[in-house]
């Protein structure tokens, strides 16, 4: 058992491995980061960058968790790629960052956040960006 963690490096996705990494720490288990590429999407919009995962990894470690990073090649949209890994590693949580979208973006970009809400088997946190974000992890 893990908590996964859909990861794209944005401040929701920064606020999202922190509440991870809390998460594995309360779970006392590992921690599965999936960062997950986005279809037509840029890859630097979505594909975390080397020196970004090892910041991600250290802490994990610091907290005394073991940490896992995926980066599934492109096949399906980043829910699909999402919800294998849940399956396939037996997640007992599923962490995302959660960004705010006016009804008309969720209509005509559709929702990642809500297809794994939905179809997710196990408990979804969904975390908003922090107030006062800082860059970095």
């Amino acid at each position: 058992m893990t908590v996964m963690l859909g990861f794209v490096p944005s401040p929701e996705g920064r606020a999202a491995a922190r509440f991870a990494i809390e998460e594995a720490v309360r779970r006392r288990t590992t921690l599965t980061v999936v960062n997950a590429s986005r279809g037509q999407a840029p890859a630097e919009a979505t594909m975390a960058s080397h020196e970004e995962l090892k910041v991600l990894q250290q802490m994990a470690k610091n907290a005394g968790i073991p940490v896992t990073t995926l980066q599934p090649a492109h096949g399906g949209s980043p829910a699909e790629q999402l919800l294998s890994a849940v399956e396939s590693h037996s997640a007992e949580v599923l962490v995302i960052g959660l960004r705010r979208r006016s009804q008309v973006g969720k209509l005509i970009l559709g929702s990642t956040a809500l297809t794994l809400l939905s179809h997710a088997p196990c408990p979804v946190s969904a975390i908003k960006a922090d107030k006062g974000y800082a860059p970095g992890v």
